[in-house]
C-alpha cells in the first residue's frame, strides 16, 4: 500500500460558488432588467427613448418634452404656452390659438380693427367703410348742369 495516483480531486464537475460569468447576478446588469440607469428599458428617471417621467425626448413626459403632447413649450403638440404649429393658447404660430396667433381670425377674416379685405370695423380697406367714400354722388361743386346766370343764344 502506498500513494495510489488517479484517486484524486475532479476537475469539471461541480458548480463553482463565487464570481460567475454569464449568470443572473444583481447590480449593473447590461441588458438585463436592472434597476437604476437603464438604457432601452422602461427605466424611471432620465430614460431615453422610453415612458419617462422627467426630460424625455420623444415620449408623452411633462416638462420640456419635443414633439410630444407635454404642457410648457412643447414643439409640435398641443401644448399650453409658447407651442408652434399647435392648437396652444398665447404664442401660437398657424394654429386657432388665443392672442397673438399668425394664420387664425386675423388677416383675410371678419375682424375687428385693421382688416384689410374684410367687412371690418374701422379702417377698411375695400368694404363699406363710413367715412371718406371716393367716387359717390358728392355734393358742392358740379360741373355740367343747367346753371342759372350768364346765359348766351336765348329767346
Amino acid at each position: 500500500m502506498g500513494e495510489g495516483g488517479g484517486g484524486g480531486g475532479k476537475d469539471g464537475g461541480g458548480l463553482s460558488e463565487g464570481e460567475a460569468e454569464g449568470g443572473g447576478g444583481d447590480g449593473e446588469a447590461d441588458g438585463g432588467g436592472g434597476d437604476g440607469v437603464a438604457e432601452g428599458g422602461g427605466g424611471e428617471g432620465e430614460a431615453e427613448g422610453g415612458g419617462g417621467e422627467g426630460e424625455a425626448d420623444g415620449g408623452g413626459g411633462e416638462g420640456e418634452a419635443d414633439g410630444g403632447g407635454g404642457d410648457d413649450e412643447a414643439d409640435g403638440g398641443g401644448g399650453d404656452g409658447e407651442a408652434e404649429g399647435g392648437g396652444g393658447e398665447s404664442e401660437a404660430e398657424g394654429g386657432g390659438g388665443e392672442g397673438e396667433a399668425d394664420g387664425g381670425g386675423v388677416d383675410g377674416g371678419g375682424g375687428e380693427g385693421k382688416a384689410d379685405g374684410g367687412g371690418g370695423e374701422g379702417e377698411a380697406d375695400g368694404g363699406g367703410g363710413d367715412g371718406e367714400a371716393d367716387g359717390g354722388d358728392g355734393d358742392g361743386e358740379a360741373e355740367g348742369f343747367g346753371g342759372e346766370g350768364e346765359a348766351e343764344g336765348g329767346g
